[in-house]
Order: C-alpha cells, then structure tokens, then sequence
C-alpha cells in the first residue's frame, strides 16, 4: 500500500551517544538484512562512514535484530522486540505517521530512528475498485497499530490489524479460510512469505522481496495496484468464457451425437459440423483479448 520507498528522516537521540553514531551501530547491524527497514537504515548509515564490523548476529522475524558491535550489545526493532528482552522503552507512538525503530546499546534505549513512507497514489482508487468487485479488503501489518490504523482510516478500509509478527498474519489468514473465505493476499516483504504460500491466491510487488515473489502466484512486474481488480475482473471473463464454451460443447454433442449414431447425420457432414464447433469455441475464447 505505500511506495516502499522508506527514507531515514532524523534520528532522535536519547542518550550521549549522538545521532550519527546511531545510525552507523544500527545500519552496521541491518546490513545483513532484506527487510526495506533496514535498507534504509544501511543506506543512511553509509553517508556517515563505512560499516562497522558485527557479530552474534540474530534475526528476530517481524521484531527486529540483535548483535555486537564494537563490543556492545546493540539491538534495533520494534517495542514487541524490547518487551520481550526486558528493555524498557517509554516512547509514544500514537502521536506521529512516521516507521519508528527503536535502538538499545547494552541494553538501555539509546535513540529513535524515524523513517518515513507514503500511500501509493494508486492505492485508495484500487481498493475503492476492489470493494466494488465484492471483495473486503483487510491489512496485516507488522507496523505499529497506530501508523495502520491511521493509514487504513486514509484508505478507507475498514478491517485493519497492526503490530502483527508473520506467524500471528497467517493465523489471522487461516482463521478466514476456516470460516470458509477464499483469501487473495498481496504482499512484497520477507515477514509476507508464509502468509502468502498459505492464500489460496497471492501477489507479490515486482520490487519485493526475492522470497515473497516465489512464495506468490502472481508477481505484479510494474508494481501499480491497478492490477489487482484487473487481474479479478479478468479471471471471471475467463471463468465465464470457459463456461459458455462448456456450455456449448454439451449442448452440441446432446444433439450431434444421437443424430450420427441413429445415421440421420452423414460423415462429411459430420466432420464439418465438428470443425464449426471447435471453431466456434476457440473464436469465443479469443474475444478475451479484445474485452
């Protein structure tokens, strides 16, 4: 839903450690990481110097990393990662639209790095097209509930969930289908993988993730949210051409074939008439071109 396009906007220091320093411990640590977070931590950290050397590197899915660095425990993530360590973390997220992370040196919060993301400008048209269709759309997000729920209030959508971790997204995915929902999911990050291999139907962002376009069925290759309704719009034409085509092959066969067998219908007349049925057929499955 957002360009995915996340820049480091300020970091906000609440420690002696200044605000470059920051950003160079954390981006040393997220440079080992797919996550767009952490690129875009890496890429601002790389304005302030080379990467520093890291060690006891440990990915925390949908939370965050921990590691070393220069001797220090650092850890970078969000306030679930913190309050599973223990690392108390005072910091208001309710007030601001921006991707807040969170960073701990030896285990005391150290700073804030504010990271900034803006809404598709296709979004709101291909959800409002999507909800015409008869479908409900929902976000799973990682985000904090506040940034979603403000983002799904812009949006217009009314089932919004945030703060998820990727196991608690395919939970909520395997709860529709037991309710007997078919669930088309879109996603583009790595934490999206398993929600996405579990969908009956999925989507990947042509600039995603490497795993989340192989766990899809579908990659988007231009990234426009336009073509999720097209892509819905079509496959009932082909549905629906797929049944007219059945629909006149029975009708067909209903007939032609008693009439052959009974000897009221010659065997040029036969082969002719078989030629104008699969004609026939083919030419209506052709029309999806031009609708």
């Amino acid at each position: 839903l957002t360009d995915g396009q996340l820049a480091v906007q300020r970091v906000h220091t609440l420690s002696s450690f200044s605000a470059d320093e920051l950003l160079l411990w954390s981006g040393s640590l997220e440079q080992q990481t797919e996550h767009s977070v952490g690129r875009a931590i890496v890429v601002a950290a790389k304005r302030n110097g080379d990467l520093l050397p890291v060690s006891d590197v440990k990915n925390h899915p949908g939370r965050g990393m921990t590691g070393m660095v220069l001797g220090h425990g650092i850890t970078v993530g969000n306030l679930r990662l913190f309050d599973e360590l223990g690392i108390a973390a005072p910091v208001d997220f309710s007030a601001s639209a921006d991707l807040q992370v969170l960073i701990a040196i030896d285990g005391q919060l150290a700073g804030v790095v504010h990271l900034s993301d803006t809404i598709r400008a296709d979004a709101k048209a291909a959800l409002d097209e999507i909800v015409s269709l008869g479908l409900k759309p929902m976000i799973l997000s990682g985000d904090h509930e506040a940034r979603v729920a403000q983002m799904a209030k812009s949006l217009g959508v009314e089932l919004a969930e945030g703060g998820l971790l990727p196991a608690e997204k395919l939970a909520r995915v395997e709860q529709l289908q037991s309710q007997g929902a078919v669930v088309l999911m879109v996603g583009d990050g790595i934490n999206d993988a398993p929600v996405l291999a579990q969908a009956q139907v999925s989507m990947a962002m042509g600039g995603g993730t490497v795993i989340a376009r192989h766990s899809s069925d579908i990659v988007l290759i231009n990234d426009q949210l336009k073509q999720i309704p097209f892509s819905l719009r079509y496959s009932r034409r082909v549905m629906a051409n797929i049944k007219e085509n059945l629909g006149w092959s029975v009708v067909y066969n209903a007939i032609a074939i008693p009439l052959a067998a009974a000897g009221f219908v010659q065997p040029w007349a036969a082969a002719i008439g078989m030629s104008l049925s699969s004609i026939l057929v083919v030419g209506n499955a052709l029309r999806l071109r031009w609708d």
